[in-house]
């Protein structure tokens, strides 16, 4: 009996999940498409902003030798693990919330212009972080 029940359960939110993914953004009320609009640019500012100015800045100058550092590269970088991390994890939630907010704006007015504008955006981060 138990396990029927959590068969159930597990079913049930499982569902709830393919819903959720699979929900068209047309259907979504004004208010939450709105808002939604609205976090998924300011995390797209955020990112694009600490991908292109990573914390700790860039070095200003080439050091050569043991310990150098070349002029433009983060200061950050050094730490190997850490700013591997950061990449990784600033690149995920850039990417996602540019997608979302494609998603978002689909079949809008001007949406070819947003699409344009995005993949100069998305462009421009990948040459600043590679």
């Amino acid at each position: 009996m138990a396990i029927n029940n959590v068969k159930d359960k597990v079913g049930s939110i499982i569902n709830c999940i393919k819903e959720w993914l699979y929900q068209d953004s047309k259907n979504l009320k004004d208010e939450l498409r709105s808002n939604m609009l609205v976090a998924a640019t300011l995390i797209v500012a955020v990112t694009f902003q600490t991908g292109i100015n990573p914390p700790g800045g860039a070095w200003q100058e080439t050091v050569k030798g043991k310990g150098g550092h070349d002029a433009g590269k983060a200061v950050m970088a050094s730490h190997n693990i850490p700013y591997h991390m950061f990449l990784i994890l600033n690149t995920l939630a850039f990417s996602t919330s540019t997608q979302l907010i494609l998603i978002l704006v689909y079949l809008e007015k001007f949406y070819f212009e947003i699409v344009v504008a995005t993949v100069s955006m998305v462009a421009t981060y990948g040459t600043a972080v590679w």
